[in-house]
């Protein structure tokens, strides 16, 4: 979205004090993608908020993901850190694998025991985005933290046809001979 020339706030307040929820969720949404510091704050206590809808939660997970600063990202750690519904925690790791930090990728392999399929399904595809988080991956297989066979059949063929050789490498050794799919699987 493209940022107003001028000062929001004025808009935003007006938007806010309307009498319909669905004017003040968009006027709130707007907001954070506009880095309004009040909209912001309002976004992510909907974040954290259990008796909010998981629809609301959601919304509000999609908003600070393209913020990503580090009030967002602490929010969505504990977000997945905690108990909460599967539906939000899977929003939430595709949230944190769009944001550059070490922590998070620890935090994915921390947490992979705790996490349903669904979720681990998030967790391996954001591992697998970015270099440094790969080893991570790579190095938690390794260290029998998360089972290889705990990786779905796509996940494995990411590893194998990784632009980079010593990952594959690693890969293969860790995981095994990892097959690229036949022409009849591709289809």
């Amino acid at each position: 979205p493209l940022r107003p020339t001028i000062d929001p706030t004025a808009v935003l307040s007006k938007l806010n004090a309307n009498g319909d929820p669905q004017v003040k969720a968009r006027a709130r949404q707007l907001g954070t993608l506009w880095g309004d510091a009040t909209a912001n704050e309002q976004t992510l206590a909907v974040i954290t908020d259990s008796h909010a809808s998981i629809v609301e939660r959601t919304t509000a997970i999609q908003s600070v993901r393209q913020l990503k600063s580090s009030v967002a990202r602490e929010a969505l750690l504990n977000l997945v850190a905690q108990d909460n519904p599967e539906p939000l925690v899977v929003v939430a790791i595709r949230a944190l694998s769009e944001m550059d930090d070490e922590t998070i990728s620890g935090m994915l392999v921390a947490r992979w025991k705790n996490f349903t399929p669904a979720e681990r399904a998030a967790a391996a595809d954001g591992l697998l985005s970015r270099g440094r988080w790969i080893l991570a991956l790579l190095a938690a297989i390794e260290s029998k933290q998360i089972s290889a066979s705990e990786l779905s059949a796509g996940a494995i063929q990411r590893l194998g046809q990784n632009q980079d050789a010593a990952i594959r490498k690693r890969a293969a050794q860790v995981i095994g001979r990892i097959r690229p799919a036949t022409a009849d699987k591709q289809k």
